[in-house]
């Protein structure tokens, strides 16, 4: 999941569920901020202890966002 996602899907309708249902979420870094990635993940893990986060590092395409996107669409 994009960063952006992870760190709200604890206020998820569900996000319980949801937490306890996976055993690892799998982030990709998008302008993430290393105080923040601590802090949620540990708010996820007081949901599900067991579960593991894996950030997968920066990528090419990490300025990239679907808002830049639609904008792009809407000049053509």
């Amino acid at each position: 999941m994009g960063f952006d996602s992870f760190i709200s899907i604890d206020r998820w309708i569900n996000s319980e569920l949801i937490l306890n249902s996976v055993q690892t979420l799998y982030i990709a870094s998008r302008l993430d901020d290393e105080i923040v990635k601590k802090k949620q993940t540990k708010i996820l893990k007081e949901i599900n202890s067991k579960l593991k986060v894996e950030f997968i590092g920066h990528h090419d395409f990490e300025d990239l966002s679907s808002t830049k996107i639609r904008q792009q669409n809407k000049l053509k």
